[in-house]
């Protein structure tokens, strides 16, 4: 999993899954609320998701963990 925070829109993503080809993952793009938003891959699983207006949603430890620059997590 790869976690990424853009402070200036205050916006997160996590990727759940490795993109398998040059062609992109998220095919599909569900919003689950007007703040999370659930990418799906052309198999139909989840690719990622993200997190609008991030800082109401999320620790600040994960958002400083993730800012400029690409976060693997465990």
């Amino acid at each position: 999993m790869i976690f990424t925070y853009d402070k200036a829109s205050n916006a997160a993503y996590l990727q759940i899954a490795e993109v398998e080809d040059d062609r992109g993952a998220a095919v599909e793009t569900v919003p689950v609320t007007d703040d999370i938003i659930i990418d799906y891959d052309s198999k139909g699983q989840v690719f990622g998701i993200e997190f609008l207006n991030a800082s109401d949603l999320l620790p600040a430890s994960l958002m400083a963990q993730g800012a400029s620059k690409r976060k693997k997590t465990a």
